[in-house]
């Protein structure tokens, strides 16, 4: 799986579940939903980790000028899987803007895969010649 959203069930008046026998204590729900949440986070590493060495395309959904003037990227594959890439700015071919970038779609080669509990993709964008 590439994402698991895990929450414990409660009871809601009004509905059939809340009268039913065998219901579970609030310890019990809260110690399962964490462990599917660390199996979660587990195989959603693995599946990010799969996808180095790969091209998606990614839609941009946020773009910004960095210090060294070149554009730091951040959006979406299709199978919403978040991906960082910089792009040249400035005069120049090659070069883009923020407005240009932002809400299109780029091929990116995934290099590498952040530290952490919900890792980016780091990637750098293909050159279509």
């Amino acid at each position: 799986f590439g994402h698991i959203h895990t929450f414990p069930y409660s009871r809601r008046d009004g509905t059939r579940a809340v009268g039913m026998d065998g219901q579970l204590s609030q310890g019990v729900k809260k110690t399962r939903a964490e462990e599917v949440r660390k199996l979660s986070e587990k195989t959603k590493r693995a599946y990010r980790e799969s996808l180095i060495g790969s091209e998606l395309e990614v839609l941009v959904e946020k773009a910004e000028i960095q210090a060294d003037g070149n554009i730091s990227a951040r959006g979406f594959s299709a199978s919403y899987v978040p991906v960082q890439f910089l792009l040249s700015a400035g005069e120049g071919e090659g070069s883009e803007s923020v407005e240009s970038v932002q809400n299109r779609i780029f091929p990116v080669r995934i290099d590498a895969l952040e530290v952490g509990g919900d890792p980016d993709l780091i990637g750098v964008p293909v050159v279509t010649i």
